[in-house]
């Protein structure tokens, strides 16, 4: 395997950016709790039926 040459010929038009290295942040990280799961809303079989029950009221009267 001797040297091996790369032939990718270098574009006029396109510049590669040079590669940016961030440092990785060192410490410790607060990881807080979920919150809580909400309930299901509850509804009475009145306010269910009442807006119904007022729409056949408008239609009839």
């Amino acid at each position: 395997m001797g040297k091996e040459k790369c032939f990718v010929q270098k574009s006029p038009y396109f510049q590669r950016s040079p590669r940016v290295k961030v440092d990785i942040p060192t410490g410790d990280v607060i990881i807080h709790d979920p919150p809580n799961i909400p309930e299901e809303p509850k509804f009475s079989i009145e306010t269910m039926l009442l807006p119904a029950m007022m729409t056949v009221l408008t239609l009839v009267l």
